[in-house]
């Protein structure tokens, strides 16, 4: 059984956030297409990291890696599978959910 998880850095023009979470690859999913797509979708983006608080990415980095620390003791399901991973975008935090907003 795979745990299909782990710590994922969205790097912004202006800002990262950083969650722990299973089905990264949902960032790609268009619930308007019903498919993948060649970029990461801003209602994903924001269904995903709209709840975290905005770092920079060198706060976001010892985040991820507390989050990593905290995951790896935990006794139910000591596992990161896909350990840290960083994402980039080329667009504001503002950009994205007014993307967001308008799929």
């Amino acid at each position: 059984m795979s745990a299909d998880n782990g710590i994922y850095i969205l790097e912004m023009k202006d800002q990262a956030r950083v969650i722990h979470t299973q089905a990264i690859e949902n960032l790609w999913w268009s619930d308007i297409t019903n498919q993948m797509e060649d970029e990461m979708v801003s209602s994903s983006i924001v269904e995903y990291y709209g709840e975290v608080p905005p770092m920079t990415l060198e706060e976001a980095k010892v985040k991820a890696f507390e989050l990593y620390e905290k995951a790896m003791g935990d006794d139910f399901c000591p596992v990161v599978e896909y350990g840290i991973q960083t994402f980039y975008i080329n667009k504001t935090w503002d950009e994205i959910v007014k993307e967001a907003k308008n799929q």
